[in-house]
């Protein structure tokens, strides 16, 4: 029966598509086809036996020109996604110039075609319509929806989108528009009724920030600790996006606040995440978990580190929240905002006592992450307070052999200073000298020499520092390898020389 409707509608769609372009209804379709090859390769293209337009502008082009030719055809036979976003009942000062601007003696037939898509399902087309932002256009589209039979109107509030089954009141809550929600409610929708990844209206409006809309579900009975797929419930969505009236509302309401969803993270770490003060302030205060860690071993603190949240940071510490506490990767906070180079938070961390020295799952110190990202105050507070310096990775890397790859010379000129040891060298037996040659960073070399660095030793497979430069072409580096003295008849383990290895490449 989908089928036979589908073809009449296929049928009539081309009968008066034809009828608009003036072609006779005995037209050969050979004829059409050879006046469209016509255009292959200037207009259009063909992939799959279907005829799509070349580039995207070139169908801006023509959606604009028959939009002015024959805008009463396309309206009422156009796809319902080009009804969607192609024409416009007034004009709007951000909208693109390939717009149609619809004249007042069609809006009538626009609107009628915009319900008739919407009781064939395409519903996420209907209020996603580029009009359906204009507050007069909704004023009037309401209009015409009660003129409609009741039974009618009934049929389409409780209609459900054919693709991702989301309900004309789940679409409303995120457009935050009062008057077409309540003409749902005297429809008697159903306030719980979710989209197929378990999004309901009430999360929709938690999102959106109505809290008018959030208070109207609420007393027509919408379940507040209903999640969605992912295990998000309304508070979690209000506490990511900072809406601070609608998590006292579900608060109020006795909304879960230690509920977490399937990563593990509950309303406080999202609020923490996005640096929604207030929020965390409210969650704290009623009794919300704060050591509470996600299924990576976060916790609220290593978020606000991360995000450089400093006010929430202070909230949480002198409530009493972990502070060394370490994620699935051993991560810490203060190795966090380390690598991030958030130079307020880490003196906070200091400050409390947080531990510097602490490793992650990889051997990287504090010293190290903020080594390999270059942040150079971080580096001196480090020291200051008498992190080591010397602490490797698993991999054999020290701090000044990491600043040295990443070519950071400031930071490389501190660690030595301190005393960092220039010849310790990785588990392949790869040295400072030799990660800051790979990359041709002369004045680290020049660094290194000057305090006394060995420029003859050899990596495990016997490649030395004058190798890397000639390999890689740093000819001043060569040339300063060479001044100070390093062995140019030295071989690698398999017999080349720094000259062989140039000439190779």
């Amino acid at each position: 029966m989908v089928h036979i409707l589908l073809c009449y509608e296929t049928r009539a769609i081309i009968e008066n598509t034809c009828e608009a372009c003036s072609l006779e209804r005995g037209t050969s379709r050979l004829i059409l086809q050879d006046d469209l090859n016509s255009f292959i390769h200037t207009f259009l293209k063909k992939e799959k036996n279907i005829y799509k337009t070349i580039h995207d502008k070139i169908f801006d082009f023509l959606a604009y020109y028959f939009g002015q030719k024959t805008i009463c055809c396309l309206i009422k036979n156009a796809d319902s996604r080009l009804i969607r976003e192609r024409f416009i009942l007034e004009r709007q000062n951000n909208v693109d110039k390939f717009v149609t601007i619809v004249r007042p003696k069609y809006h009538k037939i626009y609107t009628e075609r915009m319900i008739e898509d919407w009781s064939k399902g395409k519903v996420n087309d209907v209020f996603c319509n580029i009009n359906m932002d204009i507050p007069q256009f909704r004023k009037t589209f309401l209009c015409c929806l009660n003129e409609l039979d009741t039974s009618y109107q009934r049929q389409l509030a409780h209609t459900c989108d054919v693709y991702n089954d989301d309900t004309p009141l789940l679409n409303l809550c995120f457009q935050d528009d009062i008057p077409i929600i309540q003409w749902c409610f005297r429809h008697d929708v159903d306030v719980n009724q979710c989209r197929n990844n378990g999004v309901t209206p009430l999360c929709a409006a938690a999102q959106k920030g109505g809290t008018k809309i959030v208070k109207m579900l609420l007393d027509m009975g919408a379940d507040y600790a209903k999640c969605d797929n992912k295990g998000s419930s309304p508070l979690h969505v209000a506490s990511k996006y900072g809406h601070v009236e609608i998590v006292k509302m579900l608060l109020d309401m006795g909304a879960d606040y230690n509920k977490c969803d399937i990563d593990g993270r509950s309303p406080v770490m999202k609020a923490c995440d996005d640096g929604h003060t207030e929020i965390v302030r409210m969650l704290l205060d009623i009794g919300a978990n704060y050591n509470k860690c996600d299924s990576d071993g976060w916790s609220p603190v290593m978020s606000a580190c991360r995000n450089r949240h400093t006010e929430i940071l202070r909230m949480l510490l002198d409530i009493g929240a972990d502070y060394n506490k370490c994620d699935s990767n051993g991560w810490s906070s203060v190795m966090t905002a380390c690598s991030n180079g958030h130079t307020e938070i880490v003196r906070i961390l200091l400050d409390k006592g947080a531990d510097y020295n602490k490793c992650n799952n990889y051997g990287w110190s504090s010293v190290m992450t903020a080594s390999i990202n270059g942040h150079t105050e971080v580096i001196r507070m480090l020291l200051d307070i008498g992190a080591d310096n010397n602490k490797c990775d698993s991999d054999g890397c020290s701090s000044v052999m990491t600043a040295c790859s990443y070519g950071h010379t400031e930071i490389v000129r501190i660690l030595l200073d301190k005393g960092a040891d220039y010849n310790k060298c990785n588990n392949y037996g790869w040295s400072s000298v030799m990660t800051a040659c790979i990359n041709g960073h002369t004045e680290i070399v020049r660094m290194l020499l000057d305090k006394g660095a060995d420029y003859n030793r050899c990596s495990i497979k016997g490649i030395s520092p004058l190798m890397i430069a000639s390999k890689f072409g740093h000819a001043e580096l060569v040339r300063m390898l060479l001044d100070v003295g390093a062995d140019y008849n030295k071989c690698d383990n398999i017999g080349w020389l720094p000259i062989k290895k140039r000439s190779r490449l």
